[in-house]
């Protein structure tokens, strides 16, 4: 049996503990329960911001993608967390920039345009929780521009490579007739790792390879 109540929501948000209880049953009264299955879009570049997004379960991916199709993700919305585009977008009076979807199903709640400002005017709490939220993601969102305007194509690979290895540093990549070229990469790129990563991390369909293997390309 689940004796979940739907006051519990509000313990993914710490931050939200120390308002006064007046406050607090302000924010349970009107914040709105949401629940989107996996896969759907929440909101796409063009569409009005009207709420403000507090994820209680599951992940929202919001990213930008171009005429092209190409895409690169921004952040990821997950438990405890707020979008920084909504907040942006609610504070400016703008359209959304880019777009949401979710990668799981989705619990949240949701606070109408007029209870959030009325919120952020009242409360101290809740003000410094948005702008605290807004704060933090606006710098990760630094670091990404940073991370891709300037930094090198091979330190990314292998910084993503070594995360995708984990704590065993063990990756499998499964190579097709027309991924040579990318394959010879990786192989280089693995050379490049920490001792400690670089052993463990020699692996294409679970066989260790060495750097003759890949002597050719093309």
């Amino acid at each position: 049996m689940n004796n979940a109540t739907p006051d519990d929501w509000l313990d993914r948000f710490p931050a939200l503990a120390t308002a006064p209880e007046a406050e607090r049953r302000r924010l349970l009264a009107v914040a709105q329960a949401l629940r989107v299955p996996a896969g759907t879009t929440v909101f796409r570049p063009g569409d009005a911001c009207q709420n403000y997004l507090m994820v209680a379960q599951g992940s929202v991916r919001v990213q930008k993608v171009s005429e092209s199709g190409r895409e690169i993700v921004l952040y990821r919305v997950e438990p405890g967390q707020t979008c920084v585009l909504t907040t942006s977008c609610l504070l400016a009076g703008e359209r959304y920039p880019a777009e949401g979807v979710t990668e799981t199903e989705v619990v949240a709640r949701v606070l109408p345009l007029a209870p959030f400002h009325e919120l952020l005017a009242a409360s101290d709490v809740f003000r410094h929780f948005v702008f605290s939220s807004f704060g933090c993601r606006m710098a990760e969102l630094m670091a990404l521009v940073e991370e891709v305007a300037f930094g090198r194509m091979d330190s990314r690979l292998a910084q993503r490579l070594l995360a995708l290895g984990g704590s065993s540093g063990r990756i499998e990549i499964r190579c097709v007739r027309s991924q040579p070229r990318c394959i010879a990469t990786y192989a280089a790129y693995v050379e490049s790792f920490p001792p400690e990563k670089r052993a463990a991390t020699r692996t294409v369909l679970g066989r260790p390879y060495g750097r003759k293997r890949f002597g050719r390309v093309g």
